[in-house]
C-alpha cells in the first residue's frame, strides 16, 4: 500500500493482495456517510452497502462494486476499482475526515492507521510552524473570545460556532493575528455584501492591502485575499491558470457561513485548496438536519468544534 496526501485528500493505492483488509472499512464508511438523491430529495437510510451474498461489502466482489457504483449516491470519499490490467484499488478520503476516522470506532487496517496518524501529525506541525510565539493575541476584551481563540489555536482545523452577534468574525481575525506574516490566507464567503464588508474590515484591522476574488476582480497578489465561492467555482471549472496557481499557494483557509460547503459545488471549492492545512469554519448553525451531509462538512474542514460561549440577550416585553 502507498499513501499520498495533501491538505485536501489522503489517497491510498491498495494492491490486490491487501484489498480484502479494506472491505470492512469501506463498508463502515458507506453505511455511516453515504446518502443518495431520490425523486423526493435525500434518502439517508436503507441504502444497500453490498450485494445479497456480502451485505457488509466485499471490495473484490463484482456484485458489490455494482451496488457501490449505483447512480445518485453522494459520499465524501471515493473508491476506484482496478482497470487496465493493474490490480490496484484507490481509496481517496478528505483530509478533514482523518481525525474522525482515528477517533471513532472504524476498522482501520494497521498500516493505514499508521499512515493516517502521520497525516495528522503533519497537519499539527504546519500550524506550529505558522503560529507566532508568545502570548495569544485577542483583538477584543471579551473573555469568551479569548477562550475561543485559544481553543481554536489548539486545532489546525476546527469549526467555530456562535450565535449571531457572538463575534465569530472577531475570533477569526484574532486567529489571523496569531499567525506569522508569511502565511498566505484566503477568507471564503458567499455573498457580495460579505465580500465587501469583510475586505474593508480586514484593511482596517491589519492596515495592509487585501486581495479580492469576485465582483469582476481577481487580485491574488496580497497576503490575505477575500474570495467568493461562486467566482472560484466558475474559474476552477474553466481551469483558469491564475486561480489554479493561487489555490495551490494558500496556507490558511477561513470559511465564513461554513455550513454551505455541504453543497457539492462549495465542497469542490474548499477541496481545491490542497495546500491549506490550516482551516477554520464560522457558523451559527454548522450541522445539517440530514446527518450524513455533515460528513461533507467534516471532510472539507474537521469535526473539531470550538464554541463561543456568548448567551443571547434576553428580550423583556412591556406588560402594560
Amino acid at each position: 500500500m502507498r499513501i499520498r496526501y495533501n491538505a485536501s485528500w489522503v489517497t491510498a493505492e491498495i494492491e490486490g493482495r491487501e484489498a480484502s483488509s479494506f472491505s470492512r472499512l469501506v463498508g463502515e464508511m458507506e453505511r455511516a456517510m453515504t446518502f443518495r438523491l431520490g425523486e423526493r430529495g435525500i434518502v439517508e437510510e436503507d441504502i444497500p452497502v453490498g450485494c445479497p451474498e456480502h451485505p457488509n461489502f466485499d471490495i473484490t466482489c463484482p456484485a458489490c462494486r455494482r451496488v457501490f457504483n449505483e447512480r445518485n449516491r453522494v459520499r465524501p470519499f471515493f473508491l476506484t476499482f482496478p482497470s487496465g490490467g493493474q490490480e490496484i484499488y484507490t481509496l481517496k478520503i478528505p483530509t478533514g475526515l482523518v481525525g474522525y476516522l482515528l477517533e471513532k470506532d472504524f476498522h482501520l487496517p494497521p498500516l493505514y492507521r499508521s499512515g493516517l496518524q502521520e497525516v495528522r501529525r503533519r497537519c499539527a506541525a504546519v500550524l506550529e510552524r505558522f503560529r507566532k510565539s508568545g502570548e495569544v493575541i485577542v483583538l477584543t476584551d471579551n473573555p469568551a473570545h479569548r477562550e475561543a481563540v485559544e481553543n481554536a489555536l489548539n486545532h489546525e482545523r476546527a469549526i467555530v460556532k456562535g450565535i449571531p452577534g457572538a463575534g465569530k468574525t472577531w475570533v477569526a481575525l484574532s486567529i489571523i493575528a496569531n499567525l506569522r506574516k508569511d502565511a498566505r490566507i484566503c477568507w471564503l464567503t458567499h455573498t457580495r455584501a460579505l465580500l465587501s464588508q469583510t475586505t474593508e474590515r480586514m484593511r482596517s484591522q491589519f492596515k495592509e492591502p487585501i486581495g479580492t476574488i469576485g465582483e469582476g476582480e481577481v487580485n491574488t497578489r496580497e497576503r490575505i485575499t477575500v474570495a467568493m465561492f461562486q467566482t472560484l467555482y466558475t474559474r476552477l471549472k474553466e481551469n483558469d491558470p491564475n486561480i489554479l496557481r493561487y489555490v495551490s499557494t494558500v496556507d490558511v483557509l477561513i470559511i465564513d457561513e461554513f455550513h454551505h460547503i455541504a453543497a457539492t459545488t462549495f465542497f469542490t471549492v474548499s477541496q481545491a485548496f490542497n495546500h491549506a492545512y490550516i482551516r477554520y469554519g464560522l457558523s451559527a448553525t454548522p450541522f445539517r438536519e440530514i446527518r450524513k451531509e455533515n460528513f461533507l462538512l467534516y471532510g472539507g474542514l474537521s469535526h473539531s468544534l470550538v464554541t463561543i460561549d456568548v448567551q443571547p440577550t434576553p428580550i423583556h416585553l412591556d406588560k402594560r
